[in-house]
């Protein structure tokens, strides 16, 4: 199973900031705000991570969370949100704000990664 994070966002510079950031504490990022792209990720399991940015609709993110959970239950995923509160969290699945800042983002990540077996 590949170690790569697959970010899903629609504020480019946003996720630019985020996955240097996440690359420089050692995690492969792949950045996208193409929703085909995220669609044939999931169906082929090509990451270890995916991460649904607040900049996506609480819908479509829904969506896609159900999806990858449909197809992989084992996909570990990280939601951020803007305004609602963390939902229940498990071993795979996390929920952090969007503004909880870059270091938390990196720990949950190597938090799931260090955890994968």
């Amino acid at each position: 199973m590949t170690s790569t994070a697959l970010m899903f966002g629609y504020d480019k510079l946003l996720n630019d900031t985020r996955c240097r950031i996440l690359e420089q504490a050692g995690i492969s990022v792949v950045q996208t705000s193409d929703m085909s792209l995220v669609e044939q990720s999931i169906s082929a399991r090509k990451m270890g991570i995916l991460v649904l940015c607040h900049t996506v609709p609480e819908q479509l993110s829904d969506h896609l969370f159900h999806r990858a959970q449909e197809l992989h239950p084992e996909m570990k995923t990280i939601r951020l949100y803007k305004f609602r509160p963390p939902a229940h969290e498990n071993p795979l699945h996390r929920t952090i704000g969007a503004m909880d800042g870059p270091t938390r983002l990196t720990e949950t990540i190597h938090t799931l990664l260090d955890g994968a077996n």
